[in-house]
């Protein structure tokens, strides 16, 4: 899209927002309003574990240590990250302030592109003009922004580089299915919409995150089944990607891991440690991470294979012996998916104000479906359809396996595009009905 017109005013809006928010309280080690409105900044966490491995990877002892040990190879977290972060590192002579500083600017600019694709989406969608229009995506998605605010500006993880990625399997989808429809325009090799460019897109998706790549895997079977031999070599693509890494954890391990190795663990974590399912501080107390407690010393004792073997084995007998409990946990994470927003830090409920507001607006994703599903003409436009497919098939497995706030992160501008075009939609019906 070009950036001109009133999309300028919406590009403006956004950096100026977002930039002044970096520099005021992403960058200051002690960031105003730390125990006042949040109760921690994090923002030297570098993804925790994957912190752990790009140190660990810069060190010369290769893609290991995800516990801020020596523990050896590993196969706990993606690769994507890590190398992302050793490469910066490697430019800044390992000074890590200033990869803080550069993340937290990288993913200032995420967040600012993110707002513009919402924008671009909203404006294909809706194809009003009217005065004002313009100015819907946006307070939606500062909105979605200001009730995240922890994530997006006091904490460094994995969001912003998922995010980006959710990002451009919105631009790929849409463009893809434009396509589809303007017969006359030749299908191109290159570009997102093409099906180098989104085989490409699949491998990088799935080496950030698993479910990423089964996002954009089951986006490639809806909407591409008509045309087997793009949908194959799209796939053939991805897995090619892949395979390095699938083979590289063979080798290390004599196991097929085609990712990251540690969904046994999270399984026992949600059933066997936490209460209620959707995972808060104190069950992250027993993560091998965070501090040298028993779980860090079994997995240094045991190993990386043995020791996730040993939670699947505790996870399947709590399964077996206690299968209603199994269900209440599946429920509690469905509702904190949809609607009801949960905290990692279950204390924040203190700071009433901003849970109060947090919930509100968690809960306007859900609403918005609802009122699209009731009031938009049936069949639903693809737009539409593609946000709802991301959505429910990136939530699908945090629901199944283990969930909690930091993980819905990457879905925001998915989330601003269903509650923008919702507005959209009965604001467009009530100018029509008062013409």
């Amino acid at each position: 899209f070009v950036i001109r017109g009133y999309r300028l005013q919406q590009f403006l809006i956004f950096s100026v927002t977002i930039f002044a928010t970096t520099i005021i309280f992403s960058i200051p080690s002690d960031p105003p309003g730390m125990g006042t409105w949040y109760p921690i900044a994090r923002n030297d966490l570098l993804g925790a574990e994957y912190r752990s491995i790009t140190e660990s990877i810069r060190s010369g002892k290769g893609f290991g240590n995800p516990f801020q040990v020596e523990s050896g190879l590993t196969a706990w977290m993606p690769p994507m990250l890590p190398y992302i972060q050793a490469t910066i590192y490697f430019f800044v002579d390992d000074d890590v302030s200033k990869v803080i500083e550069i993340i937290l600017l990288v993913k200032a600019w995420v967040l600012i592109f993110s707002g513009m694709i919402v924008c671009w989406a909203f404006d294909r969608e809706i194809k009003v003009q009217g005065k004002g229009y313009w100015l819907i995506p946006v307070v939606v998605v500062l909105l979605l922004y200001s009730s995240e605010f922890h994530h997006c500006f006091l904490e460094t993880h994995d969001e912003w580089l998922l995010m980006l990625l959710v990002d451009l399997i919105i631009i790929g989808a849409i463009k893809w299915q434009a396509s589809e429809i303007q017969t006359s325009v030749k299908r191109r090799f290159v570009g997102l919409d093409g099906w180098i460019g989104w085989g490409t897109l699949g491998g990088l998706s799935a080496l950030s995150s698993p479910i990423l790549g089964f996002v954009w895997g089951l986006v490639s079977v809806v909407y591409q089944w008509r045309h087997p031999k793009r949908l194959l070599f799209a796939a053939f693509l991805s897995v090619l990607i892949i395979t390095p890494w699938t083979i590289r954890n063979y080798i290390v391990f004599d196991k097929f891991i085609p990712i990251k190795s540690n969904a046994g663990y999270e399984l026992w974590q949600s059933q066997c440690i936490d209460t209620d399912g959707v995972l808060d501080v104190s069950s992250l107390q027993h993560h091998p991470w965070v501090w040298d407690n028993p779980e860090r010393k079994m997995y240094r004792l045991l190993g990386e294979t043995k020791f996730i073997e040993s939670k699947t084995r505790l996870w399947k007998a709590a399964a077996f012996s206690a299968p209603l409990e199994v269900i209440d946990k599946l429920s509690a994470r469905f509702c904190a998916v949809t609607f009801s927003y949960t905290p990692l830090h279950r204390e924040t409920e203190q700071y009433r104000w901003s849970f109060l507001y947090h919930r509100i607006i968690y809960a306007l994703t859900l609403l918005a479906t609802i009122a699209i599903l009731l009031r938009h003409p049936k069949p639903l436009t693809p737009t539409i359809s593609i946000c709802l497919l991301i959505l429910s098939a990136y939530f699908l497995p945090y629901v199944l396996v283990s969930f909690y706030e930091r993980y819905a992160i990457p879905m925001l501008p998915v989330k601003a595009l269903l509650i923008s075009f919702a507005v959209g939609m009965n604001t467009k019906k009530s100018v029509r009905e008062d013409g």
